[in-house]
């Protein structure tokens, strides 16, 4: 499967299981709001730091009219656990179980690759605006790059 993601690019599609029961489709943002995509690693041990870290930062972003949306390859009652031990989210978490999101946002290569997380602003239109890696996928990194976007 080839990718498409990068920069200028069309935001890649989907809808996934949200650990509220519910689906989230990138298309539910289209025209209003700026989805912030967060790939990243379930059972990662620094994960829930980093997530809690992004949901303090959501206040930020939805000024802005930016929502944060959390993406994992998991399921979506491992996502719920991990909801839990955060002691709650202020965005929704989404399960790309079979990994075909992840792959086609790039934010792993495959079977037995190493993830790491992984940011995505995707404009009103559907196209990627913004991303960053590793360290560039912080919450005060995408604030900032997104204040960049809306100007």
């Amino acid at each position: 499967m080839g990718s498409t993601f990068g920069v200028g690019r069309q935001a890649p599609t989907f809808t996934l299981p949200a650990t509220d029961g519910g689906t989230v489709s990138l298309s539910d943002y289209r025209g209003d709001w700026l989805p912030v995509l967060v790939f990243f690693v379930a059972d990662d041990p620094r994960t829930l730091a980093r997530l809690t870290a992004f949901s303090a930062a959501a206040e930020a972003l939805w000024g802005l009219r930016g929502q944060l949306v959390g993406v994992a390859v998991a399921e979506p009652e491992d996502l719920r656990r991990v909801e839990e031990s955060s002691g709650g989210l202020s965005f929704p978490l989404l399960s790309d179980a079979d990994g075909r999101v992840s792959r086609s946002y790039s934010a792993f290569g495959g079977p037995g690759s190493e993830a790491t997380p992984l940011a995505v602003v995707v404009d009103r239109s559907g196209k990627i605006v913004w991303s960053g890696r590793d360290d560039q996928a912080t919450p005060m990194a995408v604030i900032a790059a997104f204040r960049d976007v809306v100007r």
